[in-house]
This record gives C-alpha cells, structure tokens and sequence, in this order.
C-alpha cells in the first residue's frame, strides 16, 4: 500500500530512502496517479483555525459543534456538486469514505439525508456510500496522496507563512485551470466570513457562548 505521509517523512517501509529515492519514487507514482484519474477535488482547512473558532449552527439539523473533518465532508460534497453541474455528469457516484476517521458518525447522518431525498440523490449523483479501509481500496490510496499533498499546497497560500516553492512532488499531480476550480481551503478569515454572511441570511450561531446576530456579529 503506498503512504504518502510515510514516503515523505522516509518511515516505515521507506526508511533509509535516499532523497533522490524518494522524490523519483513520488514522481513516478503521482504520474500514474494522475493518468488514470479523471479528477481531483478536495477540501482544506486550517484546523488550528478551525478549532479556535469554536462555532456551532443553533438552526441547523446537526447544530452540535462538528469536528473538522465533517466540515471539510461538506465542503468537499459542495466541490462535488460543483464538478457535477459545470461538466453534466450523468454517471451515478459511488462515495467512499476511509475507515477510522473520526466524524464518521456525522458524514453518515448527512449522507442519509442526501439518499432519503431523491432530488438530493440526484443532484450527487449518489448511488451509494461506504466506509472502508484505505489497504483495500487502490482508490482511497490515491484519495489520501491527494488530500497530504494539496493540504501543504493550499497552505502555502496563508498570509502568515513564509512562502517556499511548489513542492517538487505536488506538480505531477496538479493541473493547473482544472484541479484549482475544485478544490478549496478554509482558513481563520474563511471562517469568520462564512458565519457572517450565515447570520446576515437570517441564521443563528454561537461562538464563545455567545449567540451572533445581524446587529451583534
């Protein structure tokens, strides 16, 4: 099974890798990764940003406080929809979700929701969902070099980090005026824009017990 996080960090199975190793080992492999994909969309968020927000939806069906991988589940359904509608998709979607991570719970309420309505079905073109272990499914393994790869990217773009160049890894899976129209990230300013034009639509939140209003926000 290939790990991108591992390969990158030279652990496990690619201890004692040269860099040069490494770097040809990524490349060949993001290569073929990229051929046979047909596209890429993720999400991002600054989880320390994230976690220091400390907001919930009081009208909302799931309005407890979620954990940010079910606010980058999401997002990552928006980004969905998106590539959905702007290219016609009419082939049915298999989600697929990796096993052990924690907000499983609440992705499968929303993903429950979408199925129950059969508009909602159809706007996803969902044909079904899963949870499964990344070792089984090759799918998943490129999902996941995906996510560790634009995740450090799209980082690279906050306004309080010192800009170093694309990371050699990155370029053989990015495809410039295709993958940047569907993958998105959140940071600190995302966050606090999101609840304030929520809250402008008539919407009630809370952050640090106290609950926004228009007028208060």
């Amino acid at each position: 099974m290939f790990n991108a996080a591992n390969l990158e960090s030279q652990v496990g199975e690619y201890y004692g890798w040269s860099n040069r190793r490494k770097i040809g080992f990524q490349q060949r492999a993001f290569k073929i990764i990229n051929d046979a994909r047909e596209i890429a969309i993720g999400h991002s968020i600054s989880i320390k940003d994230f976690e220091a927000l400390k907001f919930r939806w009081i009208k909302e069906p799931h309005a407890e406080t979620k954990s940010h991988y079910y606010h980058c589940g999401v997002s990552l359904l928006r980004n969905v929809r998106l590539w959905i509608e702007r290219n016609h998709i009419d082939e049915p979607i298999e989600y697929i979700f990796e096993h052990g991570d924690e907000g499983w719970g609440d992705i499968l309420k929303l993903l429950d929701e979408i199925n129950a309505a059969p508009a909602q079905q159809e706007l996803y073109r969902m044909h079904g969902y899963s949870k499964k272990f990344k070792k089984d499914v090759i799918q998943l393994q490129a999902a996941g070099t995906w996510a560790y790869e634009s995740y450090k990217h799209w980082a690279n773009t906050l306004p309080d980090r010192e800009k170093i160049r694309t990371r050699d890894s990155f370029k053989p899976l990015f495809q410039q005026g295709i993958d940047n129209v569907f993958n998105t990230f959140d940071d600190r300013a995302a966050f606090d824009a999101m609840i304030k034009q929520y809250v402008s639509l008539g919407g009630l939140a809370i952050k640090g017990g106290k609950i926004l209003r228009p007028d208060n926000e």
